[in-house]
């Protein structure tokens, strides 16, 4: 028996094959679809298909191009006048409002297009784009300062100083430094075998070496002059809210130079030490590297001597203010007082009546004759009363509490320095040896400006006042801390000074003290002892490899660089003949 499955019929509809194309062909298009030809496209074989035609968070500015460029004209967009007419715009004037934060937020504008270009990246995925961490408050701060620097460097202007003495035109160079190399220089030593017999390079010359470390003074026979007073602890108890005023001090200070010194004198007559000095002076080409000012010093060679000598108007005794800060005192201020030699002869009187005013009173009755210690020799530069200059104004009053140290250093096989050496000061410790100390003194000259006013901020936050100081006028302090060493001075005592007021460079008071250890302080304000060793044994080398003669030490007063001249022999000799000849007149 046959049986017929009871199921749906299907019909297989028409197929038209299509070779040439996708789709349906052209001619014979399906009538139940008639007049919707228009949402129906066109393609070739040969055109590309992109994957991702659905994915609308992409750009499709260029979705509707072929792999050729060409744009397909079925899915260009055509706009329809008559629809646009059925639309109407109600109020096409933007408010004040709208304007008014349209000018006050330019950059959010900005910032919404730079994101818009972000979201249309190259293949419209999510995921590549670059996503920026975001911006902690520190950070944010961080960079508004930086920026903030960078305009303010733009404003800066550039001040030219004067020349210390300028450069005559029978003047040899002998030699150039960039202060940069001075700052790699270091101490060397040469090398021996176990023989004692000099290593040699391949060239013939002696092998040299760095040493590893700074050479030790010793002090000459009778090299101890003039008398020490006795620090008042009381002075450990001033601070900002306890302040003492800054007194005058009737004292006399002597600056005698390498020449007119007849200690040193006899020792370079007869051979004690063949490079000799004044503590100011060594100190002075030691830390010349940090100096930014100009300034000069004097050389005279005969044979194997070398010696360092300053001329008679000279200001390297003068203390500088803020040499190395990235504001610079100005040359035309306004305020006449805050000008560079105002505030250097400012800075230099606060440091005399400071290192006095420190130290125990001393009358010469019993009752204060504790406070100080004389040495075998008196004060070497002191006028005789025998004298007619004593009558001077100038000479009134006792030579200020200075110890001359006349001291020996052994730098390397062929130099061996002798200087003049100053202690200020004698520390007393309960059962313990007297300590030597040297006196300094940093000063505000603008106490009234900006939050680091030493009145608020010396007492909480003396660490950071003494860094600003470091940044502002490293150079003074590397070159009161090599006076320490050189002077084997067992502390140093610091002072912060300030004006009384602002516009008056006349009065000033005392808001703190605190003493540093040289060795230690040394590695705080990060001098490097086999640096300034080092830069001293290079300038001495420099001299000693030319004939005998005389020598100009010159430091450019714009640029980073100095210059080794060497000068004819009367060079100097008239400022010389004139001082002597009105020493004579006066006499």
């Amino acid at each position: 028996m046959e049986t017929k499955s009871a199921g749906s019929s299907f019909t297989l509809p028409k197929v038209t094959d299509n070779t040439g194309a996708w789709g349906p062909l052209e001619d014979s298009f399906p009538e139940e679809f008639e007049g919707l030809e228009s949402i129906f496209t066109h393609f070739d074989k040969n055109e590309y298909l992109r994957p991702n035609v659905a994915d609308f968070t992409r750009s499709w500015h260029r979705t509707n191009k072929h792999k050729n460029g060409e744009e397909n004209e079925n899915l260009a967009f055509k706009h329809d006048d008559e629809e646009d007419n059925g639309f109407m715009v109600v109020d096409n004037v933007k408010s004040a409002r709208q304007k008014q934060m349209a000018r006050r937020t330019p950059g959010r504008r900005r910032h919404n297009n730079r994101t818009m270009n972000l979201m249309a990246n190259k293949d419209g995925d999510l995921k590549k784009i670059k996503r920026r961490p975001v911006k902690t408050r520190y950070e944010r701060r961080r960079e508004k300062m930086r920026n903030r620097g960078i305009h303010r460097h733009d404003r800066h202007e550039i001040t030219t100083r004067q020349a210390s003495i300028e450069p005559e035109t029978t003047w040899e160079v002998v030699e150039q430094f960039e202060l940069k190399n001075l700052e790699k220089m270091r101490l060397t030593k040469k090398v021996v075998d176990k023989e004692g017999k000099p290593v040699l390079n391949k060239d013939g010359s002696q092998k040299e070496t760095v040493a590893t470390s700074a050479p030790a003074g010793v002090d000459l026979e009778d090299g101890w002059m003039g008398y020490l007073d006795y620090y008042d602890n009381r002075y450990e108890r001033v601070d900002t809210k306890h302040f003492k005023k800054l007194n005058l001090t009737d004292r006399n200070f002597y600056y005698v130079t390498t020449s007119e010194d007849d200690f040193l004198q006899h020792c370079a007559q007869h051979g004690i030490g063949n490079v000799i000095g004044t503590d100011a002076l060594i100190a002075h080409l030691m830390v010349c590297q940090r100096s930014n000012y100009p300034w000069d010093i004097i050389v005279k060679k005969v044979g194997k001597t070398v010696l360092f000598d300053k001329r008679h108007d000279s200001e390297i005794d003068y203390v500088t203010v803020n040499e190395t800060s990235y504001r610079k005192p100005d040359p035309e201020d306004p305020v006449e007082i805050n000008r560079p030699s105002e505030l250097s002869e400012e800075a230099t009187r606060i440091n005399q009546n400071f290192s006095q005013q420190v130290l125990l009173p001393f009358d010469g009755t019993e009752k204060t004759a504790k406070n100080r210690k004389h040495y075998p020799r008196g004060n070497p530069f002191t006028p005789d009363d025998s004298d007619d200059d004593s009558d001077d104004d100038e000479e009134e009053g006792d030579p200020a509490s200075i110890a001359y140290r006349y001291r020996m250093w052994k730098v390397d096989e062929d130099i061996t320095l002798v200087a003049r050496c100053e202690l200020h000061g004698l520390q007393k410790l309960s059962g313990k040896p007297d300590r030597l100390m040297t006196t300094y003194a940093l000063n505000e000259y603008q106490p009234s400006k900006g939050s680091s006013n030493w009145r608020r901020i010396l007492d909480s936050q003396r660490g950071a006042v003494f860094a600003t100081e470091i940044k502002n006028n490293v150079n003074k302090l590397w070159k009161w801390t090599a006076q320490s060493l050189l002077a084997g001075a067992d502390t140093m005592k610091l002072g912060f000074v300030s004006r009384r007021k602002a516009d008056s460079a006349e009065s000033h008071v005392i808001l703190g003290t605190q003493f540093y250890q040289p060795s230690h302080l040394a590695n705080q304000i990060n001098m490097n002892l086999s640096n300034i060793w080092g830069v001293l044994q290079t300038l001495v080398r420099t001299v000693r490899a030319q004939p005998d003669g005389k020598f100009v030490i010159h430091k450019h007063p714009n640029k980073p660089i100095l210059t080794v001249y060497k000068v004819p022999q009367d060079t100097f000799s008239d400022s010389d003949s004139d001082s002597d000849s009105s020493d004579d007149d006066e006499e």
